[in-house]
């Protein structure tokens, strides 16, 4: 019984290890993953730094969509900006100009790619943010050899969903 209780405790203790979290203090390059927690160079505990300019992206690594929920965001409004780019660079389209207090919100990428850059001035820092990691596989539009009628626009169609 001793035996069978520290294999399911060291067990345990992988699947809690394994949850990756990504803090912004460096360039991190390109990261391939669906799961983990993203947060800023303080980490959850301490406020970001000054001149901070750095890069992340994420990638599912597959046709999936990466979406990252904020829980929370909150760095100095105007001076201090997080740079969300829909694809794999900073080259991409930039989708969001994220300052100030945001709170929570959502970014999904409508690839298998998204950028974030994140440039902080010389002076006042603020708590940063945290925000969770997923993949979703991306919605789409029915295939030839249905027929929907009295739409004017294409019905969307994601895993999981049903059409009556």
């Amino acid at each position: 019984m001793k035996k069978i209780f520290l294999l399911l405790f060291f067990i345990s203790l992988i699947f809690v290890s394994s949850a990756q979290t990504y803090t912004l203090s460096s360039n991190l390059g390109t990261i391939t993953t669906c799961s983990g927690t993203f947060v800023d160079g303080g980490g959850s505990g301490s406020n970001y730094a000054n001149s901070s300019d750095y890069t992340v992206t994420f990638c599912s690594g597959s046709s999936a969509n990466v979406s990252v929920s904020f829980s929370s965001f909150n760095v100095e409004n105007g001076y201090d900006h997080l740079y969300i780019y829909d694809g794999p660079s900073t080259a991409s389209p930039l989708v969001d100009n994220a300052t100030g207090n945001l709170g929570a919100f959502v970014v999904q990428s409508s690839g298998s790619c998204i950028t974030f850059n994140f440039m902080s001035d010389v002076s006042i820092t603020y708590a940063g943010w945290s925000g969770t990691i997923s993949c979703a596989i991306p919605c789409a539009a029915p295939t030839a050899g249905g027929t929907i009628t009295n739409q004017t626009a294409p019905v969307m169609v994601c895993p999981g969903e049903a059409i009556n």
